[in-house]
């Protein structure tokens, strides 16, 4: 092998592993178990592949778009590895500040070979100094409030962001503690940081413990203030006063889920608030002060360091809005709960919302940026989290995935608001696990106001509530569907007999038909039973695969298997995940800890994480907000990128013989049988190698500089999901926190097929063939580099050097 065929080769070899230090030349980083088949390339891939340097210069320079992009890379094509000792060697880091901070964070490895990251400045950090006057402050420890990371990077994508646990009950309550769970998602160990903040806004010094790559660690209220050597928590906050807020830091991608568990094991999560529109906080569910054991509390979060002054205002179920508001003004870095007794009277120095119709909806407004949490407390001291709000489908249907049957020790209960000047008929579908069908009941609803029925009303039917009828009895539990003429919101609960309410609206956050759980309890847990309930919703039959990561981040060889008939359910427990039974295929077997669940199928499905203890109650532990479903890029772009915008749009312009066919960014038409793999290379290699390529094809799909026109709206759905699909490019290509002994650690060669496969595909514009990969089927380094050295030759590598050539 000659120098130059070496150095190609390198190039090749370094970046078909995904290596942190260099963009992917051919697509996402390599998974295990992944030999790049679902992503094959045919024989147009040469028209639109372009060579990505092995070592390149990259300075991050904010975009005018709200979103990371990717680099200038200023060397080019082969470039040699630095070899002075005072090289500067950058890898590309997204910033994670505001799109207005203009600075240019680097990763920079001078004579003292250690690497230094400040993701806001391009500044020596001062994490490592918790003593700081930053690290202090309470501003400092404000979350963002999503975590959009891929779940299969390689690298430490996600590293750097703030997580925040909005409430962290105090060790002091005997019988709640908090309880929250972190999960590496990167390839290389790392340190997570905690900073506490008590209800009076005072910033404990922060604390810290060691992950391994892949791993879950937990940690409780007692380990948080008195810390726990077992689990490698260094430091303790001591006690506070009132309950804690936490924000938690890494310099790897984490993911944190926070929950609350009491003395008889009841789990409810933690991690949800209520969502914010334009600044206003909507909560949609609050029970009045005439309710003594079931109480609602209002918990309200400044983390700013500025006062924030907040106004409440109520909405009863008839629809009702009192004249008088309360306002409140929450010290900087503090929090404060107040329950509906406060609300309704107004304490002692101001003005309540009185007396209402039935429950509240609660509007939260501020002109600084605030958490609002709706809680749930039981005489019994569970405590339940309704902050909560589903969304309905496209269609206008909103679905309830899970409404028991009645006669149970649980009872099914539905709310439906009604956001319309007029009244509305509202039709009610009830599906349950048989193909009976049930026939459709109505529901008159008044305008702006508020119905409820339960369990009893759906099958025997209630005129008092306005429903026309009943639906019967069922076999096992229902699922609902629910359209209307008039703008509605559907929530949905299941009540105890004492009246305790949980939220069974949320299902798991879902990426085309890809659905991931992120808390499982193993079967080993006989108390509180982890369930897995699936719904099909679609007339026909899907197939549907269930694999599973352990506490210890190990993936068992196997896959659970098993069909769902269209229009019904399936609930199976954590025993039948783990050892199979009739009707499921195949086991996950036993695991180390919880499990992380990833649930395919052949259509969309429902997904959903119920875990049942033996108080009766029933919880929903469905959410992840924030980090939802772990897309990569490959997913948002296959889901909701590919067909709506570049299919729909782009290629009518940007292909070979089109109007814009001689311009960097040329696709293939869907008449090519590989034209989704050949067109997500094309966008990975144009972002990587244009300045700013990210940010502008923003500003070109908006109109910007573009002969076309605008193509997707700047506020619309599908612009949303184009910048998602380019941050997660960006954020799949990232590398941070490493020191120059360590860089390439979490570097994983990938297998001679993939090789192979990336190789015919930049050299040759095709996939390789099947005596191809016969050849390299030895695994040897040997026979992949003379398969490799064979794809070096004919016209199409001849183009491929000429537009390297040009390139320079």
């Amino acid at each position: 092998m000659n120098r130059f065929h070496e150095i190609l080769w390198r190039t090749l070899a370094a970046t078909a592993a995904g290596g942190v230090a260099f963009a992917s030349v051919a697509g996402e980083p390599v998974l295990p178990g992944d030999d790049g088949s679902r992503d094959e390339a045919g024989r147009w891939a040469w028209q639109i592949t372009q060579p990505l340097p092995l070592t390149a210069h990259r300075d991050f320079v904010r975009g005018s778009h709200s979103m990371p992009v990717q680099p200038d890379v200023h060397d080019r094509t082969f470039a040699s590895t630095p070899g002075s000792p005072n090289a500067v060697l950058t890898c590309p880091v997204p910033p994670s500040r505001s799109f207005r901070d203009d600075s240019k964070p680097n990763i920079h490895a001078g004579g003292s070979k250690s690497l230094a990251l400040d993701g806001a400045s391009g500044k020596p950090s001062s994490r490592g100094s918790p003593d700081s006057p930053a690290s202090r402050r309470a501003a400092d420890v404000q979350a963002s409030p999503k975590h959009g990371v891929a779940g299969s990077a390689a690298t430490s994508a996600g590293a750097g962001e703030t997580h925040a646990v909005p409430l962290f009950p105090a060790a002091s309550d005997g019988f709640r503690e908090g309880f929250v769970r972190v999960i590496n998602h990167s390839a290389m160990a790392g340190e997570v940081r905690i900073t506490a903040v008590d209800d009076d806004g005072d910033v404990k010094d922060p604390i810290a413990f060691a992950i391994e790559a892949g791993t879950t660690v937990h940690f409780n209220s007692g380990d948080l203030e008195r810390g726990n050597a077992a689990k490698g928590i260094s430091g303790s906050t001591g006690a506070g006063f009132g309950d804690w807020r936490l924000a938690l830091e890494s310099d790897v991608d984490i993911e944190v889920l926070a929950y609350v568990r009491t003395a008889d094991g009841f789990l409810t999560a933690m991690h949800d608030v209520v969502a914010s529109d334009n600044g206003a906080h909507r909560v949609p569910t609050f029970n009045p002060s005439s309710n003594h054991d079931q109480v609602s509390r209002l918990r309200i979060v400044n983390p700013g360091d500025q006062a924030a002054p907040v106004t409440i205002r109520g909405i009863d179920d008839l629809g009702h809005s009192p004249d008088t508001v309360v306002e409140l003004n929450i010290p900087p870095g503090a929090a404060r709960t107040l329950d509906a007794q406060l609300l309704e009277s107004g304490g002692e120095h101001g003005q309540g919302l009185g007396d209402g119709a039935g429950k509240w909806r609660l509007i939260v407004e501020s002109e600084q940026p605030i958490e609002v949490m709706s809680l749930l407390e039981s005489p019994t001291r569970h405590l339940s989290n309704l902050s909560t709000t589903p969304a309905k489908d496209d269609e206008g249907v909103h679905t309830v995935p899970l409404f028991p049957a009645a006669g149970g020790e649980r009872q099914g209960f539905v709310r439906i608001i009604s956001h319309a000047d007029t009244p509305g008929v509202i039709q009610i579908r009830a599906f349950d696990d048989s193909d009976w069908d049930y026939g459709a009941v109505t529901l008159n609803l008044d305008a702006n106001a508020v119905a409820h029925f339960n369990s009893e009303d759906l099958e025997t039917g209630n005129p008092l509530k306005g429903l026309s009828g009943g639906v019967g009895s069922g076999q096992g539990d229902w699922r609902l569907e629910l359209t209307g003429d008039v703008d509605l919101e559907v929530l949905a609960y299941v009540r105890t007999q004492q009246g305790f309410l949980t939220a069974m609206h949320d299902i798991a956050p879902s990426i085309g038909v890809r659905h991931r759980v992120a808390v499982f309890n193993p079967a080993s847990n006989h108390d509180q039973v982890s369930r897995l309930r699936i719904i099909n919703t679609a007339d026909q039959a899907t197939q549907v695969a269930i694999s599973g990561v352990d506490g210890a981040g190990t993936t068992p060889d196997s896959e659970v298997r098993l069909t769902v008939p269209g229009g019904q359910s399936r609930t199976i427990s954590a025993q039948q995940i783990e050892s199979g039974s009739d009707g499921i295929e195949g086991h996950l077997g036993d695991g180390v800890g919880k499990w992380q669940l990833n649930v395919r199928s052949e259509q969309p499905i429902m997904v959903m994480s119920l875990l049942s203890s033996p108080t009766g109650h029933l919880t929903n532990l469905s959410t992840a907000p924030g980090r939802g479903a772990g897309a990569t890029s490959t997913e948002v772009f296959d889901a909701l990128v590919a067909a709506p915008v570049l299919e729909a749009k782009c290629v009518n312009c940007h292909v070979e013989g089109g109007a814009s066919g001689t311009t960097r960014l040329v696709f293939v038409s869907t008449a090519n049988s590989d034209h989704r793999a050949l067109n997500l290379t094309a966008i990975r290699n144009f972002v990587a190698t244009v300045e700013d390529g990210a940010a502008l094809l923003l500003e070109k799909i908006q109109g910007i500089g573009h002969g076309g026109g605008e193509q997707v709206p700047s506020g619309s759905r599908d612009f949303q999901n184009v910048a998602w699909f380019l941050d997660l490019l960006d954020r799949e290509a990232a590398a941070v926190s490493a020191s120059a002994e360590t860089l390439f650690d979490a570097v994983a060669m990938a297998p001679p097929r993939t090789v192979l496969r990336r190789a015919a595909l930049l050299f040759a514009g095709r996939t390789p063939t099947p005596a191809e990969h016969d050849f390299v089927a030895t695994g040897t380094d040997a026979d992949l580099r003379e398969a490799i050295r064979n794809l070096m030759t004919g016209p199409r590598f001849h183009e491929y050097l000429r537009r390297a050539a040009n390139d320079r």
